[in-house]
């Protein structure tokens, strides 16, 4: 039965959904003003590893990428833990990398399906702000 139980975890293949509740629990708690400011850090690190985990084709991760990248909900989840993470980071290194994560994202196609960023303001508000990364 427990040979069973492992075949059938390795197997599993999350959902994007599956994947989208999860990074809403890591952003539900970094967003917590009252956590520690590098528990914050570490969970906004967390949602990006596993991002790019996913998009390097990881063993850890076996979220199907390209429904993932046509997933705007999933995919502004990803960009608030990027642009939240920017802004706590003092380290012009990694602010480096973060911008490009961000601008990356931004360039996504699922923003303008439905004409998306425009209907919807915290959308706006992560787009907007990725844009100023690009400003001198």
């Amino acid at each position: 039965k427990k040979k069973m139980m492992m075949d059938v975890r390795n197997a599993w293949t999350p959902t994007v959904e599956a994947f989208a509740l999860l990074v809403t629990a890591y952003l539900r708690e970094a967003s917590d003003e009252l956590a520690p400011h590098e528990t914050r850090r570490a969970l906004y690190k967390n949602v990006i590893t596993m991002y790019r985990d996913i998009m390097t084709g990881s063993e850890k991760r076996k979220v199907n990428k390209e429904p993932l990248l046509r997933n705007a909900r999933a995919m502004q989840l990803i960009l608030q833990a990027v642009v939240s993470l920017e802004a706590m980071e003092d380290s012009v290194k990694h602010k480096t990398v973060l911008r490009k994560i961000g601008s990356s994202l931004a360039q996504l196609e699922c923003w303008t399906e439905n004409d998306r960023s425009r209907k919807d303001r915290r959308l706006a508000g992560l787009l907007q702000e990725v844009a100023r990364w690009k400003e001198p």
